[in-house]
């Protein structure tokens, strides 16, 4: 995930569930998180899919950007990049996918927004909660990012098992 000066924040979601999907060039397999580094610069919304050429070497993922003006999605199969007005809530799973997007949907459809919605508030966090915790796995961070006169980013690093309070960073950028 990036914002920068410019208000122009991008998402980069795993798409876990099509992780077998094969890559044309195996061996040459990137970074997702290289590919959103790279649009740091990014001033117009409209350069974004200059990014997003020859992707045969990344594995698949949901990409979302949102301006002051406008919001898009892009999904890269690992075969084909599709692009689409963003269907909230976005979500990513590595473990039972389908069940965990209609959980958090649930929650969503249910009127569970902003830091709620992240931060499991009122539930248990478990596997399907966004705030997810499971023996093999949990979420390590969750970040708020608010953009205005000027854009700020506070991220949470959580501990681990999610017990007690997360760690707080704040940086805030002036926008041009």
């Amino acid at each position: 995930m990036l914002v920068n000066e410019h208000g122009l924040l991008i998402c980069l979601l795993n798409k876990w569930e099509l992780e077998k999907v094969a890559l044309r060039e195996p061996n040459s397999r990137k970074s997702r998180g290289q590919l959103v580094w790279s649009m740091a610069q990014v001033s117009e919304f409209g350069e974004i899919e200059g990014f997003l050429g020859d992707l045969g070497t990344y594995p698949a993922f949901t990409l979302v950007a949102f301006s002051d003006e406008e919001e898009r999605c892009w999904e890269w199969d690992g075969v084909e990049l599709s692009g689409r007005r963003p269907q909230m809530p976005l979500t990513s799973s590595s473990y039972r996918f389908e069940d965990v997007r209609a959980a958090r949907a649930s929650q969503f459809l249910d009127g569970l927004r902003g830091r709620a919605y992240h931060a499991a508030v009122n539930q248990e966090a478990s596997a399907y909660s966004v705030r997810m915790c499971r023996p093999d796995a949990q979420t390590w961070s969750r970040s708020v990012v608010r953009v205005g006169e000027k854009v700020s980013w506070e991220y949470l690093a959580e501990q681990p098992e999610l017990d007690g309070e997360p760690q707080r960073t704040f940086v805030e950028l002036a926008r041009r």
